[in-house]
């Protein structure tokens, strides 16, 4: 079984567990066909703008696709960067797991920010993120999300890390 979608940091995993079937759909009809790992930084933007247009055509349809799209391409370029070869003794420093789980944070509130868009659409999907963390109180409920997210993640990389030491490692 795959991981629980609730139980990813990535935009990779999250799209992968949100909706198994279609997802395994996607990937043979659109994403190999397209290219694969290999041209992902641009097939993502293709596929991301079949589904929004497959489920509506509304233009809260279109701020969630580019801005999925935006938000993906920027971890496929920060997961290119980091998970190099080149950078493999950053990644056994005792503080990785750290960067990890701070960065991991943040991703979760560019999904949720994109997933909104769903919502309220270009414009007010900047105006609801004003709103929530740019208005009284918006900065301690910021930093309370924040730690409390950081802290799942942390959990979500421990059991991660057993899985690997019991051999029972889920496929992402």
């Amino acid at each position: 079984m795959n991981r629980c979608v609730n139980n990813n940091y990535t935009f990779t995993g999250f799209w992968r567990s949100w909706h198994g079937s279609f997802n395994k759909w996607t990937v043979r009809y659109l994403y190999i066909p397209l290219g694969g790992k290999k041209t992902q930084h641009l097939t993502i933007w293709l596929i991301f703008f079949f589904i929004g247009l497959w489920h509506d055509l509304w233009w809260s349809w279109v701020a969630w696709a580019l801005l999925n799209c935006v938000f993906f391409t920027i971890e496929i370029g920060i997961m290119f960067y980091f998970y190099s070869p080149r950078r493999l003794s950053l990644r056994k420093q005792w503080y990785w797991r750290y960067i990890v789980a701070v960065a991991g944070t943040f991703n979760i509130f560019l999904l949720m920010i994109a997933n909104l868009a769903i919502l309220h659409g270009f414009e007010n999907s900047i105006l609801f993120v004003k709103n929530a963390f740019f208005s009284e109180g918006g900065l301690s409920a910021f930093v309370f999300s924040y730690v409390w997210l950081y802290c799942g993640i942390t959990m979500m990389m421990e059991i991660r890390e057993a899985e690997k030491r019991s051999k029972e490692v889920k496929p992402f």
